[in-house]
């Protein structure tokens, strides 16, 4: 969903499977509350609210919809759209594997966020692992199919990635 769809009051679900309320639509980011099936509605009264309100930023606003053929509808488009090559199923599994031994990173929101080098390169941050005092991101590079570790410190640097970055680098191919 786009942050213009989000109208106080309003239903939506996350890919995890849960039903929220919008309790308020910012500038740049929303609050919601977790209907949770298994509490009473009264819980939900408000605001204030007895439950906890949570922050979606621009990156979660965009995996929630409305209903599952929306959800669905969207997925399709924007893969057809995107400039972004798919991950196989080996390179996903080879990343979660590799997440889950390096678990204790700080950032981890880090991983959300593609990058790009000055050469136009594509960096898709998966994990993390210290190395000495620093920490160095696990990187896979979707365009080349290469996995490479970069100093946080360098990474962190790096321009986050757009559409027209992935179409730029795709066009080098």
């Amino acid at each position: 969903m786009k942050h213009t769809s989000f109208e106080i009051g309003s239903k939506f679900y996350t890919t995890t499977g849960q039903c929220w309320l919008c309790t308020d639509v910012g500038i740049r980011t929303i609050l919601a509350i977790e209907l949770d099936p298994k509490l009473d509605k009264n819980w939900f009264k408000g605001p204030p609210y007895a439950v906890k309100e949570v922050v979606f930023d621009e990156e979660e606003m965009e995996m929630c919809f409305r209903n599952e053929e929306e959800h669905i509808t969207e997925r399709l488009e924007n893969h057809i759209k995107s400039n972004h090559p798919s991950f196989s199923a080996e390179v996903v599994w080879k990343m979660m594997d590799i997440r889950h031994q390096f678990s204790d990173y700080p950032h981890k929101r880090l991983f959300c966020i593609n990058r790009v080098d000055e050469s136009g390169e594509i960096y898709h941050p998966y994990a993390a692992e210290k190395d000495g005092d620093e920490w160095m991101i696990l990187v896979y590079l979707p365009f080349t199919g290469e996995f490479k570790k970069v100093k946080e410190s360098i990474f962190i640097g790096f321009d986050i990635a757009t559409e027209e970055d992935l179409f730029q680098r795709k066009t080098k191919l």
